[in-house]
């Protein structure tokens, strides 16, 4: 029997994996290995980075200024539910900004659609998509950051009609100035968190926003701040999209009126039935015609009466 009570206690016997076969090996799906990577990663799902350049009309200062403004959207979305949050650097001159954002794909969305609030829209006048990278690999910084920049201006003078190839190397460049801000950024902070982890100062887990000041490293940022008139031309420049129109169409997923309960069933010619069918070789598996070959027409009684009477 495998059941037995000794001392009032049943007790049962499990029987050895050895003697029915070879044990089950553990098996990994996809998504097992997606969420291992993410957490090891310190991600609760994929982020991106953007980054967007535009004009705008807000003052420089007081308490509808656009840095205020900007700060003011970010906090709204990172201080609500959210999956990954908003971090990046807002870079603003007097007229023109740049700003590289980081971000799951719902927040960043989020943030565009208060963007395009009529209070916040008619001070954009014009809003470029410059870069969007899908899955990055980590943040370049863990906050959101506000600098107000004094940029310099290129001696080149830029053909507000060049073609796509120079104006491609001027896009280039503005991304590239970007990243290099960045990276100086981050090698900045980072240096400042191993000052303050010697003096066991405690440093900040959730992200926020703050406002760099760059006075104290302006002679070595101001070589990464986008020129001027290079934003001047690329925001006037035909081969950048819109960002609204970008928001538009890839913000908004297309959804087919044959998946609607409107049309029951499903038209079988939309629907990919033969997915997991064996593809067939058109030059092996069709039929092939032959020559000799001779179609047999079956005609009537009263057809062939008449062919009769003619010969």
């Amino acid at each position: 029997m495998a059941n037995r009570v000794y001392g009032g206690k049943k007790t049962t016997r499990k029987k050895s994996q050895t003697l029915i076969g070879v044990p089950e090996p553990q098996r990994e799906s996809l998504l097992d290995i997606l969420c291992e990577n993410l957490e090891q990663a310190k991600k609760n799902i994929y982020v991106n980075r953007i980054i967007y350049l535009g004009e705008h009309s807000f003052e420089s200062d007081g308490p509808d200024g656009i840095s205020d403004v900007f700060r003011e959207v970010i906090n709204e979305i990172n201080s609500g539910y959210n999956d990954e949050p908003l971090t990046g650097i807002f870079l603003h001159y007097k007229k023109y900004f740049v700003h590289m954002l980081e971000g799951s794909e719902d927040s960043i969305m989020k943030h565009f659609h208060l963007l395009m609030d009529d209070d916040v829209h008619n001070k954009l006048s014009k809003t470029k998509l410059v870069l969007v990278v899908n899955h990055i690999n980590q943040r370049f910084v863990r906050e959101w950051m506000d600098i107000p920049g004094k940029p310099a201006t290129l001696l080149e003078k830029i053909d507000p009609d060049c073609d796509m190839e120079k104006s491609g190397r001027y896009i280039f460049n503005c991304v590239q100035k970007v990243y290099q801000l960045c990276r100086e950024i981050r090698e900045m902070k980072t240096k400042n968190e191993d000052d303050e982890d010697s003096l066991d100062l405690r440093k900040p887990t959730e992200p926020s926003s703050v406002s760099f000041d760059s006075s104290f490293y302006e002679e070595v940022l101001k070589a990464y701040y986008p020129e001027i008139n290079l934003l001047q031309f690329l925001v006037q420049t035909r081969f950048l999209k819109d960002l609204e129109d970008y928001i538009n169409i890839d913000g908004c997923p297309v959804v087919a009126d044959s998946y609607q309960d409107e049309v029951w069933p499903i038209p079988s010619t939309m629907v990919p039935y033969t997915v997991f069918e064996k593809p067939r070789d058109p030059c092996v598996d069709l039929p092939t015609h032959k020559v000799e070959q001779v179609e047999e027409i079956v005609l009537d009684d009263e057809t062939q009466i008449e062919m009769t009477e003619q010969q």
